[in-house]
């Protein structure tokens, strides 16, 4: 759950179940309360986002691009899950989560399995471990497997072509928005120094892992359907952001 706080946030106890809540005060006098242990992050927007989206009638806006993309059709830069740059090589050595190890069991963050590693029970990314709002800013963030069912569920998906690229035309089945689309290209995904499946398939981050904590979900894309899936932590995949 994600909060706007616009004038000010006071924090208040319950004594008798010694519960805290989160009280939100706007400029209006109205005040919103939530419990503490329901809240996932704050933050608070004084603009509209600097990049282009489209809302498709969804309960999130969808990117226009990829990360690092400046068309619609341009695969973008590619992350490890948890991580906010890119790099050359894709491998459990190389991610900043896997301590510096060749192997699958040495997690330091975000593992709930204690054969992997360091067990903290962590299974949605913070967000400064979020390439989308630590790069974009808010109130971007790495889609949730909600939000990717969402998508799948409630827009008709048309694998095609755009200027050259393999993808699909994703158009919103909701009433008064079935004139918007967005594209999401296949630009594979990306093991050690090598890009696979390159035009075939897409590989798109969610914000969580599965229950093999060595495996985070994503949105997978085939000529056949699109579906949810999941890949390894130290892959790279492309992101598509929303708010």
């Amino acid at each position: 759950m994600r909060i706007m706080a616009v004038l000010f946030v006071a924090m208040v106890s319950v004594s008798a179940s010694a519960q805290y809540y989160m009280n939100v005060v706007l400029r209006n006098g109205d005040t919103e309360m939530y419990p503490v242990d329901d809240i996932d992050s704050m933050f608070i927007s004084g603009k509209q986002p600097d990049h282009q989206y489209v809302d498709l009638g969804l309960s999130v806006k969808w990117a226009s691009c990829n990360m690092g993309a400046s068309s619609p059709e341009e695969y973008g830069d590619f992350y490890s899950w948890g991580e906010t740059w890119t790099k050359d090589e894709y491998s459990w050595f190389t991610y900043c989560y896997g301590n510096g190890s060749v192997t699958r069991r040495e997690l330091t963050k975000y593992n709930t399995n204690r054969n992997y590693g360091t067990v903290d029970n962590m299974t949605y990314l913070d967000l400064n471990d979020d390439a989308a709002f630590s790069k974009w800013g808010a109130p971007w963030h790495v889609p949730t497997v909600e939000n990717i069912d969402e998508l799948r569920t409630k827009c008709k998906w048309t694998w095609t072509t755009l200027n050259g690229v393999n993808g699909y035309l994703v158009t919103s089945k909701v009433k008064g928005y079935t004139d918007r689309s967005i594209f999401l290209p296949a630009p594979g995904i990306m093991e050690d120094v090598g890009l696979l499946y390159d035009g075939q398939r897409g590989f798109y981050w969610t914000n969580s892992l599965t229950n093999e904590p060595m495996n985070a979900n994503i949105l997978l894309l085939e000529e056949r359907r699109p579906y949810s899936s999941a890949a390894t932590r130290s892959y790279g995949c492309c992101i598509r952001p929303v708010f």
